[in-house]
């Protein structure tokens, strides 16, 4: 007896191309939400990310600011005509209930300390990079340091200068304000971020002055080669 295949009714296929068919819009439907979701929940993050980024920039920057603004002070007196005031006078009452401060002084051209807020041996910091961009150039521009080593006062500090000029403009010494690093980690500290979130405030050449991942804050790192930094150059 010859074999023969079963046919399919007509309907039954019509049945079956539906179903194959619900199927598909059902699948496309489903994908095309989970993308939307994923986009929505980047889009949210990003936006989250930037605001957080701009608080960070607009805090960093006021608090820098205001220390500069003393800075410009002590430049202004050492570079002047007229009797100086001494640096206690100037800067103490502002600084006096700020225990972040470590350092708050002057140096000559040799890098010796010859003022400083603090009691102060014999220091001298002609090696310090920072010292050394001031000594070559005159960029009246404020430096921002890597944390050092503070050899005032013993402590972990990132050091913000500005040059003295003599009255022929050459080299006379520079005045510095040093801080610790906590001093400027006061947002990464009162912000909500997942084990896996990294919040970074990072000089140019790519060295943290401060960096928070899950409850961890750091300074100090090294994160030139990073894709980060890569994408900012």
């Amino acid at each position: 007896m010859r074999g023969s295949a079963a046919k399919i009714p007509d309907g039954a296929k019509a049945t079956a191309i539906f179903g194959l068919i619900l199927i598909a819009i059902f699948w496309i439907g489903t994908t095309q939400r989970g993308y939307a979701e994923l986009a929505e929940a980047q889009s949210s993050e990003f936006s989250k990310n930037a605001n957080l980024a701009l608080a960070l920039d607009v805090q960093t920057n006021q608090l820098l600011t205001g220390i500069d603004h003393f800075l410009l002070l002590i430049k202004d007196q050492y570079e002047g005509a007229s009797d100086r005031v001494p640096l206690r006078r100037i800067v103490a009452p502002a600084f006096s209930s700020l225990s972040g401060i470590t350092f708050i002084g002057v140096t000559n051209e040799r890098g010796d300390v010859v003022e400083s807020l603090q009691e102060f041996a014999p220091t001298n910091i002609i090696d310090r990079e920072f010292f050394k961009v001031h000594q070559h150039a005159d960029t009246n521009r404020l430096l921002i340091s890597e944390p050092v080593l503070g050899r005032v006062s013993g402590r972990w500090a990132i050091t913000l200068t500005r040059r003295i000029n003599k009255p022929d403009q050459s080299f006379g010494g520079i005045a510095a304000i040093s801080i610790e690093p906590r001093y400027l980690t006061q947002l990464f500290e009162t912000t909500e971020l997942g084990p896996l979130d990294v919040m970074s405030l990072v000089l140019t050449n790519g060295i943290t002055l401060a960096r928070r991942k899950g409850e961890d804050i750091t300074f100090g790192t090294d994160i030139s080669t990073s894709q980060l930094m890569r994408e900012q150059r």
